[in-house]
């Protein structure tokens, strides 16, 4: 069986955990500038986390933030999608010639 070698030295991200409220909690920035920071739960001290499999089970009780987006922006996004794929099938389709079962 091949087994998954683990880095030389890991980087903490940014997602810290409380093992007394099992919650995990994302942090803007770097592990480093939120080292002092407490649980918003329960004021207990937080630990950075190195691996996302840490914190896996764990309620969320900050989560990280997305980018607001309107229903209209979105339906854009999904309209120009979709039209550069069907671009893009036009285009291969154009390219190729035509079969012999056509004959």
């Amino acid at each position: 069986m091949r087994g998954c070698a683990l880095p030389e030295t890991t980087d903490a991200m940014a997602h810290f955990k409380c093992a007394a409220c099992r919650a995990r909690v994302w942090r803007d920035g770097t592990a480093e500038e939120h080292a002092l920071d407490l649980c918003p739960g329960c004021g207990g001290p937080l630990e950075a986390v190195a691996r996302a499999e840490e914190i896996i089970g764990l309620r969320a009780f900050r989560t990280r933030p997305h980018a607001p987006q309107t229903i209209a922006e979105h339906i854009r996004e999904t309209i120009a999608r979709n039209d550069a794929e069907r671009v893009r099938r036009l285009r291969s389709a154009e390219s190729e010639p035509p079969s012999r079962d056509a004959e």
